[in-house]
């Protein structure tokens, strides 16, 4: 996961001053992710609707479809990894579910003899063991960010393997470490979608959002709130799209 900035539309609320029909066509605008050397695109539509005088309803639909097919190997990763134990996991699909991600994969265990901590080279392997793995990740807004936060995470392991591990307490172990270096993925700054200046000098108040399922499992996200068209906003507005070069000066 990562931000997911709305700057693009920044422009096209300033159209929300204009005189807006009961069911106005949205704005239609791409945004793309700069995801760890990706350029992942994201279709975005924005429906304005007048609430009051001065405040506007906004939403924003966007489509995550092509950053869905990269999830799988964003959530993938090497958990744990010293000198006597590594836990790696692999996510091999991620699927829209209700207001969720629903990701599956596996997770490896290995446990070594080791003589000294750092002497990997030298380290024998006792364990190897590789079992299924259940993810359910949720999004929502927070201080005007829409974050992804792991809300479930169920290991399997199977077999008279799996029965000791789940006898000896390493199968909970292991899905706490597991849940650990997951969270701080998902609660890097880059993660949320941070209200850009321009909805700021709005006055924008994002009211909910999350994820949600487009149709057969395609990801996507729905954000709503308020603009406040005040004049001294509009004007504020005017002058950071004339600094930011998305409107010709007058």
């Amino acid at each position: 996961m990562t931000r997911l900035p709305i700057r693009s539309f920044c422009a096209a609320l300033f159209l929300s001053a204009l005189p807006l029909g009961a069911d106005p066509d949205p704005l239609r605008f791409n945004h793309v992710l700069e995801i760890d050397d990706l350029n992942i695109p994201v279709p975005m539509e924005l429906y304005l609707t007048p609430r009051s005088q001065t405040v506007i309803h906004a939403k924003v639909a966007g489509n995550l479809a092509q950053l869905q097919r990269h999830l799988p190997a964003l959530l993938s990763d090497v958990a744990q990894d010293d000198c006597t134990t590594r836990i790696a996991v692999q996510t091999d699909h991620a699927v829209a579910q209700g207001g969720g991600i629903r990701a599956r994969g596996r997770v490896q265990i290995q446990q070594f003899l080791c003589n000294r901590e750092s002497d990997f080279d030298s380290r024998v392997r006792i364990f190897n063991h590789v079992t299924t793995v259940d993810l359910l990740l949720v999004g929502g807004i927070a201080n005007d960010c829409l974050d992804a936060r792991l809300d479930e995470l169920e290991l399997n392991p199977s077999g008279l393997v799996g029965g000791v591990l789940n006898i000896t307490g390493l199968t909970r172990r292991i899905q706490e470490t597991v849940r650990t270096e997951l969270n701080e993925i998902l609660n890097s700054e880059e993660n949320c979608l941070e209200m850009p200046e321009a909805l700021q000098v709005l006055n924008t108040r994002v009211e909910r959002g999350g994820f949600r399922d487009f149709g057969d499992g395609e990801l996507g996200f729905v954000i709503q709130g308020t603009v406040d068209l005040q004049s001294q906003n509009v004007i504020d507005l005017l002058a950071l799209l004339y600094e930011e070069g998305l409107l010709d000066p007058p």
